[in-house]
């Protein structure tokens, strides 16, 4: 395995990394806000 190989197979797991950790945060905000008001949120069984 080259060098470029292994830097970029470590660039694009930082990458994934970000992008999971962005959608678990946007998750728990809309989970949160389901939390909070339920009533006010018709659109939330889709």
């Amino acid at each position: 395995m080259t060098w470029e190989k292994e830097e970029g197979d470590r660039l694009i797991s930082q990458r994934i990394g970000e992008l999971c950790k962005n959608i678990t945060r946007k998750k728990i905000l809309r989970s949160r806000g389901n939390m909070a008001g339920k009533s006010s949120q018709p659109e939330k069984n889709r």
